[in-house]
């Protein structure tokens, strides 16, 4: 007579198991040497700045050291870079400033919004 040898069936806690399990979040990487994690660049087709733009920014980014603002003005319309290490921020934090930003004057002709990229060489 040859005895069956069983397999009990693990319980189960309704979670996937460890190998399974989904990554948690990334975290926002660092930006690397010589770039800044984001940049708002204020740009002139031949006609001046947005200023009103500019101003909104400005305002926005008013006594927040936390963002590690840097000023760059390079062109000769009054084109100039913010540009941000967003050192002092979470991931989280830096991801909420950049959708702000970006929802307060994003999309306007002459704004362009950049993630991890050199700063330019000022004038």
């Amino acid at each position: 007579m040859v005895a069956g040898i069983g397999c009990a069936a693990a319980p189960t806690s309704g979670a996937p198991p460890p190998e399974t399990a989904p990554p948690p979040p990334a975290a926002t990487p660092p930006a690397a040497p010589g770039t800044a994690r984001f940049i708002v660049s204020f740009i002139s087709p031949g006609d001046g700045t947005d200023h009103e733009a500019e101003d909104k920014l400005r305002d926005l980014i008013a006594d927040r050291t936390e963002l590690g603002t840097q000023r760059i003005d390079w062109g000769k319309e009054g084109e100039t870079d913010y540009c941000f290490s967003l050192a002092g921020l979470s991931a989280g934090g830096q991801r909420a400033f950049i959708a702000e930003v970006d929802s307060l004057i994003g999309g306007r002709p002459k704004v362009r919004l950049m993630e991890n990229e050199p700063c330019r060489q000022g004038r």
